[in-house]
């Protein structure tokens, strides 16, 4: 598969508080938008990816059925190490981070997800929004109290209501998607998606200008987003991940053999290496001791 990125800390702040990682080799992606303050929230996004960076190995050589547990008992372990990580920066209260996290595997993807960065799917020229913002506008729309134009101009469209470190009950979305090639995932953080709109992107993608056919197009439709938030001045940190699922990301994971099988086969391993010990007479023999 192939992977792009880029993240940038804006006009406005003077710390970038986004982490991401884009590891095509392991199928795991990720973005995270720090909170906290200067420095508090860049230490909160960092662990938060990194952590999902250590377990990479795992998650991609665990069984199928289990990766989707993996993944989010990490997320739930790295929210613990948060919290006392906040705690122990007495100059810096309450410490926090989304995450987002994409990890394709055997045909599917699966999506670990707190907070209000996003998770996108550009299927058949349509962009869809696969994650639900974890914010109390988002909330708010949902039940019908503000409409998305509202929300986008709410004195509160910036106040989570999850976020990694905020307390150890953690909700965790996990999200399952049957791939197909050509699918193209984008994880973005909010400095993204606050500045642009969903059917701006949408025709982003779409165009076919002479641009994309020089370059591969999916890095220049992340250097056209760029431009675009930076043009309309930039006010918060932003990120973006870039996964374009290919053909030959589509590899059978071996099966490993079932419980009776593996103990038939310590069996079978025991009797070779105990006949080994002894002259074992063949019919064709004659019977030397008798």
């Amino acid at each position: 598969m192939k992977a792009y990125s880029v993240t940038h800390v804006g006009y406005v702040r003077k710390v970038n508080e986004d982490s991401l990682i884009a590891l095509p080799q392991w199928g795991l992606f990720a973005v995270a938008d720090g909170m906290g303050g200067h420095q508090a929230g860049d230490i909160a996004s960092k662990m938060a990816v990194e952590s999902l960076e250590e377990i990479s190995t795992q998650l991609l050589s665990c069984l199928a059925g289990e990766t989707a547990d993996v993944l989010v008992a990490e997320i739930h372990n790295v929210n613990k190490r948060i919290m006392q990580e906040g705690l122990s920066m007495r100059a810096q209260k309450g410490i926090g981070t989304t995450l987002t996290a994409l990890l394709i595997k055997c045909g599917k993807a699966i999506i670990g997800h707190v907070g209000d960065s996003r998770v996108y799917l550009w299927r058949d020229k349509k962009l869809t929004q696969v994650t639900e913002d974890h914010s109390v506008v988002a909330e708010l729309v949902r039940i019908g109290q503000l409409t998305e134009e509202e929300a986008r101009e709410h004195p509160n469209r910036n106040v989570l209501s999850r976020a990694l470190g905020m307390g150890e009950d953690l909700l965790v979305d996990c999200v399952q998607i049957a791939v197909i090639p050509g699918d193209v995932f984008l994880l973005t953080s909010d400095g993204v998606t606050n500045m642009v709109y969903d059917q701006e992107m949408t025709q982003v993608f779409a165009e076919e200008v002479g641009g994309k056919q020089e370059k591969d197009p999916w890095h220049t439709n992340l250097e056209v987003l760029s431009h675009m938030i930076l043009a309309r001045g930039a006010t918060d940190n932003f990120s973006i991940v870039c996964c374009v699922v290919e053909p030959e990301d589509f590899v059978e994971q071996p099966t490993q053999p079932s419980v009776a099988e593996s103990v038939r086969e310590d069996l079978v391993e025991d009797l070779v290496e105990a006949t080994a010990e002894f002259d074992v007479l063949s019919d064709d023999e004659p019977d030397k001791g008798l």
